[in-house]
């Protein structure tokens, strides 16, 4: 990723300071810009404001709130330049992601809210769907993120050009953490059709779908740069969202670097959708990256 900018998406919640703390950390290093936003709704200020010029004042109102807040956090990246902005849309994903491109940002961050928030920043849905529309990388930080630092990474791939690109980003983020990475592979039994027509049979051995899958790690490990990086291959079976959530949760993964674009064949499963899965109900943050 060249990154430039990075448009850092908040909203007034308990963990705002985290959401930026995790975009600080991922500009180490950089000589970039970040651009702090709150989108409040534009329909709501509407119906709260009697006219244009207390709908002016409420803005810069939640701008001085929003600078007064996180102002103190950016004093410690002295390297780094920042910019507060307070603007109004509706859906506010769609107007964070044009602010996103106004600016040629490079990544948005923000927060991923549990589902049963009721937050002002949408139970959750204006991540999901910033990430889901997003042509750029989106790293939603988790509520439960204990802090910014990230220790351990999982990357989920099923072998295609895609994972191997979140593959390669992961390794920097790796060697620039000094840090290594799991890579994990989730066979899916559904993703074998057991026919391709009425009459025609498929049968795969048990012995050669693991020795495949073995070949395929070691040239996929082979092939990301530097395989010191790697720290583990792991392979389970099952439904790939479920194992990706669990093996998160049994070894304290604090980020997954996702595609958000995978193989549609018949003999892997759709890492498109299964992002989209492990995005609603990882219990850690994500990167996810976009074809």
């Amino acid at each position: 990723m060249n990154l430039k900018h990075i448009l850092v998406a908040v909203d007034f919640s308990t963990y705002a300071e985290k959401v930026l703390g995790a975009a600080i950390k991922v500009a180490e290093g950089r000589s970039l810009h970040i651009t702090i936003v709150h989108v409040a709704s534009q329909q709501a200020l509407q119906d709260s404001c009697p006219d244009y010029q207390a709908y002016r004042s409420r803005l810069d109102e939640l701008k001085t709130r929003l600078t007064g807040r996180l102002e103190p956090l950016t004093r410690k990246a002295p390297d780094l330049g920042f910019t507060f902005d307070v603007s109004a849309g509706d859906p506010a994903a769609d107007h964070i992601l044009e602010l996103a491109e106004e600016l040629n940002a490079g990544m948005v961050v923000m927060g991923s809210h549990d589902q049963e928030d009721q937050s002002s920043f949408g139970e959750g849905s204006v991540s999901e769907k910033t990430v889901l529309k997003s042509p750029v990388p989106v790293l939603t930080v988790h509520a439960s993120a204990v802090e910014s630092t990230v220790r351990k990474i999982l990357v989920p791939v099923d072998f295609s050009p895609h994972s191997h690109e979140a593959a390669m980003i992961a390794g920097r983020i790796c060697e620039q953490l000094g840090i290594r990475m799991v890579l994990m592979h989730v066979v899916e039994r559904e993703a074998f059709p057991r026919s391709l027509k009425p009459g025609i049979r498929i049968h795969l051995e048990e012995g050669g779908l693991h020795r495949l899958i073995a070949r395929e790690v070691q040239d996929f490990v082979n092939e990301i740069g530097d395989p010191g990086v790697v720290e583990d291959v792991v392979v389970r079976e099952g439904i790939a969202h479920r194992e990706i959530g669990r093996y998160v949760e049994e070894n304290e993964i604090d980020l997954v670097v996702i595609s958000s674009h995978g193989l549609t064949d018949m003999v892997y499963v759709d890492l498109g959708s299964v992002a989209q899965k492990v995005f609603r109900w990882s219990p850690c943050s994500i990167l996810t990256l976009k074809r």
